[in-house]
């Protein structure tokens, strides 16, 4: 009797990678091509988020296509890169990371094979042997992540398994979801702000999207973070923001 292999579907589906960037410059550039020469990604949408430096020509320059959003903020970002992302009728799957090198891109490949029973996968950078030792996620961020990320599996409350699902980290940018599930969410999402990750995971979950966080591996940024990671008082008062629009 045979024996058939089997081949995980999403595996060959085709891939729309969206890379936010704001100063980046000097990393923005092999950021792309990491993920462009993914298999099966057919476009990568870097978002310039009003960079002063040369940001947009380098990526251009690399191959991504380049849009604009004036509206200053991550999550004003985030969302308009996954709105463009929906235009590339192609893309089955589109996903979601930073171009400031801190996301490999072949971590898709970890993100992608649960898409099969998932519709969005989000990465976490809570896992020791994954997270380099000279990366912005020291023990103040790891705990916080870890703080908030539970409350937010509390919010989804559950008798049986605690909640719709496990987080250990709500600060990952890095995540994959199909087309259908982005249409499904991708009007209700109004963070423009740092807390953006997040609000996307619970309207996500308010929308009863099944979603999965899997370890992928975190680097040290190339350049200068200009999110929570370059002040730990930035930090918190972003924390505060996700806790607040968690609760609501």
């Amino acid at each position: 009797m045979a024996i058939e292999q089997y081949v995980c579907p999403s595996l060959n589906k085709k891939v729309c990678v969206v890379l936010t960037a704001y100063d980046d410059e000097e990393a923005i550039g092999e950021a792309v091509k990491e993920f462009a020469i993914q298999r099966n990604v057919v476009k990568v949408i870097v978002v310039d988020n009003n960079s002063k430096d040369e940001t947009p020509l380098v990526a251009h320059n690399a191959g991504a296509e380049v849009v604009k959003e004036k509206n200053q903020g991550y999550g004003y970002a985030c969302a308009r890169g996954l709105r463009e992302a929906l235009y590339c009728n192609d893309a089955e799957i589109i996903v979601l990371a930073e171009g400031d090198m801190t996301f490999r891109g072949s971590d898709l490949w970890k993100l992608l094979p649960f898409l099969e029973d998932a519709d969005l996968v989000v990465g976490s950078r809570t896992h020791k042997h994954f997270t380099e030792s000279d990366s912005q996620m020291d023990w103040f961020y790891l705990w916080g992540n870890m703080f908030v990320a539970n409350l937010l599996s509390l919010r989804f409350f559950d008798w049986r398994f605690l909640g719709k699902t496990r987080f250990s980290d709500v600060g990952c940018t890095m995540r994959a979801i199909t087309r259908k599930g982005l249409l499904n969410i991708i009007d209700a999402l109004e963070v423009g702000d740092n807390h953006f990750s997040p609000h996307m995971l619970k309207v996500a979950l308010e929308k009863d999207l099944h979603v999965i966080e899997v370890p992928i591996t975190f680097r040290k940024r190339v350049g200068l973070s200009k999110g929570a990671g370059g002040s730990k008082w930035r930090g918190f008062k972003i924390g505060l923001r996700m806790l607040f629009n968690i609760i609501k």
